[in-house]
């Protein structure tokens, strides 16, 4: 009877270590699940980072867009600018030789009303001078048939001298012919020297507006190309940093993940171990409590049957990853043994 007493004794002894060693054990896997809990917390954590920094990435690739978008409008908008100022230009030419062509018409036109109307004053004067001569002759006729022989004669000089009198008038007359054909020869030749020197000058300016037009063009695509080539190396260079920085971010989160899973396969390690040393205590121990039960002679079916089971295992939710949770199920050895 004391032996009983005593090995009941040992056996409550046992149990208490038993339920202590699993408490102690529950812990760890308690202070495990709070390990694994800070863990998820700074995956999250580091996920909303990442989604962060995509976030604001994507930003930034907005924003270069809309940059680019803009200077590519204001661009355009000083070729369009460019383009109609040279438009500008070329109306304002066109209606300064349309000017200078409407000066020449006018030009043209008083020259002839000047031409005709010298032509109709010399015939005006000849058709006087005629009549004046007609008129004359019949009164010298008149008196030729009045007169003696020497008014006659008289009459004759002075004939003679109003005829020296018309030659010498019409020598005047085409000497001052010759002069205004002269004048209008040179007036022409001056105008076709005029005209000439517009032409050159007008084609002087034409190429130099062009030259300018095309030097100014070029400048133009030139300034653009320069622009959108600077454009596409910042945006190369922006998108390096933000690859590197992406790609640093994700070689450290694989360092995380690797050293998180080393962690976890460590511990499991080391609880399938004691998992191992506990069925084996168990083992043990319930041999011994078999053993005094057949010294005993009490029934050893129940004890038999928890010895096979050994210890319980079983798989449970830890919180959202799976993962071992012990349970220490020791039997009543007292209830067993009395059976």
């Amino acid at each position: 009877m004391l032996g009983l007493e005593k090995e009941q004794q040992i056996a409550r002894q046992r149990e208490v270590e038993k339920r202590a060693y699993g408490e102690d054990l529950r812990q760890q896997m308690r202070e495990m699940e709070q390990r694994r809990m800070q863990e998820k917390l700074y995956k999250d954590k580091d996920i909303g980072e990442s989604r962060q920094i995509e976030k604001q990435y994507e930003r930034q690739q907005w924003m270069l867009k809309q940059k680019q978008q803009q200077e590519a409008t204001d661009a355009r908008n000083s070729h369009i600018e460019h383009l109609a100022s040279t438009t500008r230009n070329r109306a304002r030419e066109n209606t300064v030789e349309k000017q200078e062509e409407e000066d020449r018409r006018c030009f043209v036109f008083q020259k002839d009303l000047w031409t005709n109307m010298c032509n109709e004053n010399r015939a005006d004067r000849c058709r006087q001078r005629k009549s004046q001569s007609e008129m004359l002759g019949e009164e010298l006729a008149t008196q030729e048939r009045e007169k003696t022989r020497k008014s006659e004669l008289m009459n004759a000089r002075t004939v003679a001298k109003s005829v020296a009198q018309q030659d010498a008038t019409f020598d005047n007359t085409q000497d001052c012919k010759k002069q205004i054909n002269l004048e209008m020869a040179s007036s022409f030749a001056a105008h076709r020297e005029y005209k000439q020197r517009e032409q050159q000058f007008r084609a002087m300016e034409e190429r130099r507006t062009a030259e300018y037009t095309l030097q100014a063009n070029k400048d133009a695509d030139r300034a653009y190309r320069d622009s959108q080539r600077l454009v596409a190396q910042r945006k190369r260079e922006e998108q390096m940093v933000m690859d590197n920085a992406l790609h640093q971010q994700i070689a450290q989160k694989r360092v995380q993940e690797q050293v998180r899973k080393r962690d976890e396969a460590a511990f499991d390690q080391r609880n399938f171990k004691v998992l191992a040393q506990e069925d084996l205590e168990f083992q043990m121990y319930a041999k011994g409590v078999i053993d005094a039960a057949e010294d005993a002679n009490r029934n050893t079916i129940p004890l038999q049957r928890v010895s096979g089971r050994g210890l319980d295992l079983g798989l449970a939710p830890f919180l959202e990853e799976s993962g071992p949770i012990i349970w220490f199920l020791v039997p009543d050895i007292v209830n067993c043994l009395s059976m």
